[in-house]
């Protein structure tokens, strides 16, 4: 099957690694927008255009399925999701399902904690704090989520989290997914949710036993050369890819072309 997902940059590695890792015999079809991240720190306005464009992308790719690796888009797409003309997996959905506890806490992008969705789908927990952490998802596309000054502010985003004393805390942007030991040994009492994990155990169980080879077709609005070197660094993508560039132009085409298919979503597309 063809597998697409999207991110702002590396963040939606980490879903990827876990889905290589459980049904490694698809193919799958990565939009990396680093030329536009951070995702987490735009208007709504903005993102709901990113997001037509992103879903136009993919199904220009002949995607059979499409997975969230985007907390920030997932927020959008939510809304409208059971309107996509393939299926749709949620990484937010995946993040809540079976989560108990009195009291939840949510690190996320400002975005994210704006949309409120995380809010609206724990509502039968008796207390939940959001806590926006953005500047950990630039340290982690500067390469820096190894060092020092990165766990000092881990540390630093979490102490509202640990005054909280939360039953369950999830990682509600992919990006923090790398910090995810650094969480756990500051917050030793806390059970900590990672989406990624939750997400590929779900698309596992749909997706179709093929007998392709595996691969990975990774598109950037950005750099290439500099997404493939944080792209060795971040994971170990042992199976054949490749990297190309993605223009403007491509994607402004691309929905053109096919937003006469997603009806009233069409209007998502104001600048």
């Amino acid at each position: 099957m063809r597998v697409g997902l999207f991110d702002s940059g590396v963040g939606g590695l980490t879903v990827l690694r876990e889905l290589l890792r459980r049904a490694p015999y698809n193919c799958y079809i990565y939009l990396a927008d680093t030329n536009r991240a951070p995702y987490g720190t735009k208007p709504l306005e903005t993102l709901k255009r990113y997001t037509l464009e992103i879903i136009s992308f993919l199904l220009n790719k002949n995607v059979d399925i499409i997975v969230s690796a985007c907390n920030t888009i997932d927020s959008v797409i939510n809304s409208f999701a059971d309107r996509l003309p393939v299926p749709y997996y949620s990484i937010i959905d995946a993040a809540v399902n079976g989560v108990k506890g009195e009291k939840i806490a949510i690190l996320a992008t400002e975005a994210t904690v704006k949309s409120g969705v995380y809010k609206e789908k724990l509502r039968d927990a008796s207390i939940v704090l959001q806590k926006p952490a953005q500047l950990l998802v630039a340290m982690i596309e500067k390469g820096g989520f190894r060092s020092g000054i990165a766990e000092d502010l881990v540390k630093h985003y979490l102490k509202d989290v640990k005054k909280f004393k939360p039953d369950v805390l999830i990682l509600g942007c992919t990006h923090f997914l790398y910090f995810k030991d650094v969480v756990e040994r500051y917050l030793k009492e806390v059970k900590v949710i990672d989406p990624a994990e939750k997400l590929a155990s779900i698309v596992e169980k749909d997706l179709k036993d093929s007998e392709e080879k595996s691969c990975v077709e990774f598109f950037v609005t950005g750099d290439a050369h500099e997404f493939e070197e944080k792209l060795v660094k971040m994971i170990d993508v042992n199976v054949s890819y490749t990297i190309k560039g993605i223009s403007f132009e491509e994607f402004e085409r691309m929905v053109k072309e096919f937003e006469g298919n997603f009806g009233g979503i069409g209007t998502f597309r104001g600048r």
